[in-house]
């Protein structure tokens, strides 16, 4: 489509997007403008992302009013493809993590969340190889430690983010957070990344937080914390693994991650008012079972 490339720094990564336009690059850059750094053919370990156009007539046109993104993955062993509005895509795993990306869009790239949906799933897959995941979660820190609040859609993630951020935290994100073993294999750390839900990105920063505890979360009259089982709490963060807890043929090593974080990171229920008062709770020692 272009000749112009740009170089995302997250976690996993760094991660290359080649053949964009002038105006894609724009679009990106403005985007995830303080995650760009400088492009060199020489950086190792670069997850890369090629973009192609498409012709605008190959895609359906479909009213968008009250639609949601849905997309649509084709599994195999060693790739997987995926369609939605206005874009393809596929990802390769051997020998390196690699995509291709058709689109017609230039200005607009952004505006379907075609690019970032892909992005997300990039991201999940490196996270995964790196023995780590993806949490579908609210995060929060207080500058030194990290909590995760986990739950089904329209659990309250975004809710008890405004009430973290009232309370003085810092919202890491209220839809998706990285968690990676530490550097010592005893305990995970989360980080930052540029994926907001509906409170939208918040300031950003670069640094590794200790994951305190993860959290399932409940509405409720009082603020409480109450025991989950093993097989339960697994099965949640199951649920809360996005792009990959549906691929059969990485099922496998997302359970190993999911079940050392488990077996690592203590959890518990935490039942939450939505006046506040949940922090009380967050320093409290919880058990690990």
């Amino acid at each position: 489509m272009g000749g112009k490339s740009i170089l995302i720094d997250l976690v996993g990564g760094p991660y290359r997007f080649t053949g964009l336009s002038k105006i894609q690059h724009k679009a990106i850059l403005e985007r995830f403008g303080e995650l760009c750094i400088t492009d060199s053919p020489q950086k190792k370990n670069v997850v890369v992302t090629r973009v192609f156009h498409a012709p605008g007539q190959e895609f359906k046109i479909v009213d968008t009013r009250g639609w949601e993104m849905e997309i649509d993955f084709d599994f195999a062993p060693d790739y997987l493809n995926m369609a939605g509005l206005r874009f393809m895509a596929r990802i390769e795993f051997e020998p390196l993590i690699s995509a291709a990306f058709w689109t017609p869009d230039e200005e607009n790239i952004l505006n379907t969340s075609a690019f970032e949906n892909l992005f997300r799933t990039i991201v999940a897959y490196r996270i995964v190889e790196l023995g780590g995941l993806l949490l579908h979660s609210a995060g929060m820190t207080d500058g030194k430690q990290a909590w995760l609040f986990i739950g089904r859609s329209n659990a309250g993630k975004s809710t008890i983010s405004r009430l973290g951020l009232n309370a003085g935290l810092s919202v890491l994100s209220d839809d998706m957070n990285a968690v990676f073993p530490n550097k010592n294999g005893d305990g995970f750390v989360t980080e930052q990344l540029p994926f907001a839900g509906d409170l939208g990105q918040t300031t950003g920063t670069r640094s590794h937080y200790p994951v305190h505890g993860i959290y399932q979360l409940k509405k409720g009259k009082n603020n409480q914390l109450d025991e989950v089982s093993p097989s339960d709490r697994l099965a949640m963060m199951m649920v809360c693994a996005p792009f990959i807890n549906t691929n059969p043929y990485h099922y496998g090593k997302l359970l190993t991650n999911l079940s050392h974080l488990r077996d690592q990171v203590p959890g518990v229920q935490l039942t939450f008012n939505v006046n506040g008062g949940f922090e009380d709770l967050l320093n409290r020692k919880i058990w690990m079972n």
